[in-house]
């Protein structure tokens, strides 16, 4: 098995993968981003190391997402679905789902009453074909 770049991705894959073979009615979505000085052989060699250790527990990528559902994961052994967000990565790799796929928009601001009505704001104009994440 391929090492990844940096040591606790190891690990804390290896944890997940644990404790989803322990418990097969979990889901788990891995979110990676934020990869500060990562090259392009790094993401080659973390994203094999991901394939490799969540093999038999990938749901691949859908366009659609209207027949997705816990129940369709269980059905499959689905229990992770894989983000991530560096476009050149994501052109090579076809079960990997896209950034754009788990929007996470953040509203910047310590207003509760503005923070509420940009969540409300994206929550109605989000798409139904991605996933929504709030912050």
């Amino acid at each position: 098995m391929h090492m990844p770049p940096n040591r606790i991705y190891y690990r804390i894959c290896l944890q997940i993968r644990q404790f989803l073979v322990k418990h097969p009615g979990e889901v788990v979505l891995l979110d990676f981003q934020h990869f500060h000085g990562l090259t392009a052989n790094d993401h080659l060699v973390l994203v094999t190391y991901i394939k490799e250790l969540f093999t038999d527990l990938i749901c691949p990528y859908f366009h659609q997402l209207d027949h997705l559902s816990l129940a369709y994961l269980a059905r499959f052994k689905y229990q992770v679905l894989v983000f991530y967000r560096h476009t050149q990565t994501m052109q090579n790799v076809s079960w990997l789902w896209s950034g754009a796929s788990l929007p996470n928009p953040w509203p910047d601001t310590t207003s509760i009453t503005s923070l509420l009505a940009f969540l409300e704001d994206k929550l109605r104009s989000r798409s139904h074909n991605t996933f929504f994440v709030t912050q």
